[in-house]
């Protein structure tokens, strides 16, 4: 339980150090500022299933190096939303290796526990079933669809204790059987100091630009949290961000609108100016509609659109 509370504690922290308030005519000027925030550590889900998780409230006001109390930039929080969440992982699971326990990959960026067979996680998973089973009744693929019906199908929160909810798990660990001597494996769970680093910068570089040819400080924490899981926590992979970002070729490409900086590979920079210069020389030739017209593409199997958007390209 300590271990949850220290793992959101830990990311939390790390945000923190990033508010910051408006001040100065229209409020151009960025300050950084002390905010107050509680947490608090809840044990189950919505469907009564054991689920360890944190909620922070945070009044919208924060204090100034001057002393003034004003509000909260709050768009680094949901700028940093997915980095936090790899954050967070990457702690608990450092926390429960050093607890003694096995771990290993678990779905979308999370982490679960070796010796926790597969039929006991389905029957404490009961509100994930029931979204995984709408979803697939209604085709539902995506995270904005899915998102909706986690929404419409949420059950309204009732009030319980922790003792309450011990009980009732027990009653069904005993009616169904279930496995619950959970082997911790200490002596197997010391981080390997084998790591080539080498290799995983080389992964992280690659998830990377797998989908964007540039990327910000919240992409590149991301990737580095969620390929140092299980290796070291939020300190851990705040030292590896400077290495990474000095032995990795990684270039700023400037600053967008949010003040924030970009970044990109010098594979992936080198790439689009070789783009770019392909593109120039290519819009200086001249190209007749002929000469697409006359294509070896058959057109006659597409639809109007898809023929335009050929004809264009």
């Amino acid at each position: 339980m300590g271990s949850g509370a220290d793992a959101s504690r830990r990311a939390f922290e790390f945000i923190e150090e990033r508010i910051t308030t408006r001040l100065g005519q229209g409020g151009r000027i960025r300050q950084t500022a002390l905010i107050s925030a509680a947490s608090f550590l809840h044990f189950t889900s919505r469907q009564g299933d054991p689920q360890i998780h944190s909620h922070f409230v945070i009044p919208n006001l924060c204090i100034g190096r001057d002393g003034k109390i004003r509000t909260i930039v709050s768009k680094e929080f949901y700028t940093y939303k997915m980095t936090l969440g790899a954050f967070y992982q990457a702690e608990l699971c450092m926390q429960m290796q050093k607890l003694g326990y096995k771990v290993e990959e678990g779905v979308k960026g999370t982490f679960r526990l070796s010796s926790v067979d597969r039929m006991t996680e389905r029957i404490f998973s009961k509100r994930a079933e029931e979204i995984n089973l709408m979803s697939a009744l209604l085709g539902a693929e995506f995270y904005t669809s899915q998102r909706g019906i986690v929404l419409l199908t949420r059950p309204t929160k009732t009030y319980t204790t922790l003792e309450e909810r011990s009980n009732v798990w027990e009653k069904e660990i005993k009616t169904l059987g279930l496995k619950t001597n959970f082997k911790r494996w200490s002596d197997e769970q010391t981080p390997s100091t084998n790591i080539n680093h080498v290799e995983i910068f080389r992964k992280i570089k690659s998830n990377l630009t797998e989908k964007s040819s540039y990327f910000q400080e919240k992409d590149i924490l991301l990737e580095i949290a969620r390929a140092y899981q299980g290796i070291t926590g939020i300190k851990g992979i705040q030292k590896v961000y400077p290495v990474f970002m000095q032995n990795s070729y990684i270039v700023v490409l400037g600053v967008n609108r949010n003040r924030n900086i970009v970044y990109s590979t010098v594979e992936m920079h080198e790439i689009e100016k070789e783009l770019l210069k392909l593109t120039t020389e290519i819009n200086k030739k001249p190209f007749s509609r002929g000469e697409i017209d006359k294509s070896h593409v058959d057109l006659s199997k597409l639809s109007d659109e898809h023929q335009q958007a050929i004809k264009t390209a």
